[in-house]
């Protein structure tokens, strides 16, 4: 079956779409390419029989009488001729492909690891809705506080912009971060 590892790259005209599939030191005779209406399979001819490389399930139809494949020492180049002269905004058909399906990012992305956005805007809204602890706690501090404190505690809050406000005794004072 095809190696996990696969790696090739595409591009495309109006008219055909061209696969490179990368593998080094291979001849014209010991590759074979089968195209069908969606698909073109590349094989490795080996004695023991033939060893399919990696099977393409195009995302559009295309016309295997005029596809082609030329072998080069550092590739396999397949070129398909469309059947429909349409942009493909994919290679594949993501229904009928058999790797692992991913989640799909809605920006471009070089990331490896996979990040559950909704999932982190869910927990931030319920964060909203809930209230942060520490904001719940000055503000009933403040509430049940008396004129002084308050004015203390704003005092605090507008003089501390780079330093961290601490609560001691319901008396605000700021503090450099290297105490």
């Amino acid at each position: 079956m095809s190696a996990s590892g696969d790696k090739f790259d595409w591009y495309q005209s109006d008219r055909d779409v061209t696969i490179n599939y990368l593998r080094k030191n291979l001849k014209p005779s010991d590759v074979r390419v089968d195209f069908d209406n969606q698909s073109a399979a590349l094989f490795l001819l080996t004695p023991a029989g033939d060893e399919l490389l990696k099977r393409f399930q195009l995302s559009h139809p295309i016309i295997p009488e005029q596809s082609s494949f030329r072998v080069s020492s550092m590739k396999i180049e397949v070129c398909v001729r469309k059947q429909t002269e349409i942009r493909w905004t994919q290679l594949e058909d993501v229904s009928t492909t058999d790797s692992v399906s991913k989640v799909a990012h809605s920006y471009p992305s070089s990331s490896k690891v996979a990040h559950d956005w909704n999932k982190l805007e869910k927990e931030a809204a319920e964060l909203e809705d809930d209230g942060d602890p520490l904001n719940k706690l000055f503000q009933s501090i403040y509430r049940d506080a008396s004129d002084e404190t308050r004015r203390a505690m704003i005092k605090s809050f507008t003089s501390c912009a780079s330093l961290t406000c601490s609560l001691q005794m319901h008396t605000f004072y700021c503090r450099g971060s290297s105490e």
